[in-house]
């Protein structure tokens, strides 16, 4: 809806936390699967929610992706857990390569209990966007290690929380937390 010439529909997107406006798809799940893009120079996220209030993504295996392993996008109340991701790196000329990524406009979110190694990023918290200016997160129980650029990369804007304990992060590789 906005590509050049398209009509905006609006779908996916909103203004604020309560925006009455904000349709999205419910009890969305993700379970049990194995993804993988390998030997491609392509690639996305692994699993994209967006447009979701009510989503659980948990036990899945996702091996070399690109972009994310897990990417939560203007959704609401979205559970991840108990997920091995692996191999994810930048792909397509993407800018992103981790595991795990609630990115704009996402609240209530719950990240935990994943095994995370061998990425570009492990955790990137990427409520980035200065236009959206909600979001909410809790990042706890996770083991990452082995990730090449940021173990873990806050690039949060104001009016976003992220609450972040209780993780084991492990890395010989990644020049920064």
């Amino acid at each position: 809806g906005d590509a050049p010439g398209a009509v905006y529909t609006g779908w996916g997107k909103r203004a604020t936390a309560t925006d009455p406006a904000y349709t999205p798809y419910t009890n969305v799940t993700f379970r049990g699967n194995y993804i993988t893009q390998a030997n491609t120079p392509y690639g996305c996220n692994g699993i994209y929610l967006t447009g979701v209030r009510g989503g659980l993504v948990e036990g899945n295996v996702i091996d070399r992706v690109g972009v994310s392993g897990v990417e939560t996008n203007m959704a609401d109340s979205v559970t991840v857990q108990h997920n091995e991701i692996m191999g994810t790196h930048l792909a397509a000329g993407g800018a992103d390569q981790n595991g795990l990524d609630p990115d704009i406009g996402t609240t209530n979110q719950v990240f935990q209990y994943n095994y995370l190694h061998d990425n570009g990023d492990g955790i990137l918290l990427c409520a980035c966007n200065s236009t959206v200016q909600f979001g909410s997160v809790i990042v706890r129980y996770n083991i990452v290690t082995g990730s090449s650029r940021w173990t873990l990369h806050l690039s949060q804007s104001a009016g976003t929380t992220a609450d972040i304990y209780n993780n084991t992060f492990y890395n010989t590789a990644a020049a920064a937390m």
